[in-house]
């Protein structure tokens, strides 16, 4: 998630940052509406009729920025369904955008057409066709290992520096919990069958179903890393309670991608201890968002956020200390 104050400077601002950059594209005049601000802003418009995405990435990485489009066209061309992104007029498929308030990268995809759901609607035969497509992902990564020069480059391992500066000194419990999950990772193996190039968030947000064909968007987080961290990382919600696999949900799952890619047991069995890790990535990227502090100063939305997110923190807090 982007810092608070980035979010709210670009918000309440009234510069016409947003049509501007959408002129290197073209758009129809009053079709652009936002649908979220996380870690980035993400609008969607229309050109000659036809809807587009454009993605705002405040104080971005361009090299990573570029492996991540780098990794969809690999995908596309080999025909696993992703969002893709879209030539500007310049010819460009990342505009550099300074503005008063900082530099933003921007990319504009496609529209993914289909339906979301909700992990209690699922029928056994999505969960399974969720698997089959985390699998499938997977099955192509393994290829792209050999395929792409960047590899290697942008690595869950290069997360853990930030993450242990981003714990208060004061805090105890977190700082060993990151101790156990660095050490651990330190001595995880790496091979080309259980490490590549992941989607790092393949929840239901990012899957658009089209009938019961599975699209995937969303790959701003892509990076190297375990597979089982992929399938811990989708399946986070399921195990919000415990870590149960004889979860019948998670059964499910593992049989579809199963079917498409190999995973080892004990690959299986490192899900639990990257879920610890998708919780304290999660903790510290929600305090290095925090830059604001609750008062009369902000509108009713940003006091709101604020203490959403502080009560987010203290919960994760608390189950460090557990």
């Amino acid at each position: 998630m982007m810092k608070l104050s980035t979010m709210y400077d670009f918000l309440e601002s009234e510069s016409p940052i947003v049509l501007d950059v959408l002129q290197k594209w073209g758009f129809d005049d009053g079709s652009v509406g936002l649908v979220r601000a996380s870690s980035n802003f993400i609008f969607i418009f229309k050109k000659d009729g036809t809807e587009y995405i454009l993605r705002l990435t405040p104080h971005g990485d361009l090299p990573k920025i570029k492996n991540e489009l780098n990794f969809l066209l690999y995908l596309r061309k080999n025909n696993v369904h992703v969002n893709y992104p879209i030539i500007s007029r310049e010819g460009n498929t990342i505009e550099i955008v300074p503005s008063a308030l900082g530099t933003f990268y921007a990319v504009v995809f496609n529209f993914v057409e289909g339906k979301q759901y909700e992990l209690e609607e699922l029928s056994d035969e999505q969960l399974y066709k969720w698997g089959k497509a985390l699998g499938n992902l997977h099955h192509n990564s393994k290829q792209y290992n050999s395929y792409n020069n960047d590899k290697k480059i942008y690595t869950l391992q290069d997360l853990l520096p930030s993450v242990e500066e981003s714990i208060p000194s004061q805090d105890v419990s977190s700082q060993q919990e990151f101790k156990e999950i660095k050490s651990w990772i330190e001595n995880l193996n790496v091979t080309c069958q259980n490490y590549g190039r992941i989607h790092f968030d393949f929840e239901l947000d990012n899957l658009i179903w089209d009938e019961n064909n599975i699209k995937m968007i969303d790959f701003e987080s892509s990076i190297d890393g375990w597979y089982a961290a992929d399938i811990a990382f989708a399946l986070r919600d399921v195990f919000a309670q415990e870590v149960d696999f004889t979860n019948p949900i998670f059964l499910q799952f593992l049989n579809g991608y199963k079917s498409k890619t190999n995973i080892t047991d004990d690959e299986v069995e490192n899900i639990s201890m990257f879920l610890r890790l998708y919780n304290l990535l999660t903790y510290t990227k929600l305090l290095d968002s925090l830059d604001l502090e609750s008062n009369t100063k902000y509108p009713e939305w940003v006091v709101g956020l604020i203490n959403k997110l502080q009560s987010k923190i203290e919960d994760y807090q608390g189950s460090f200390r557990k």
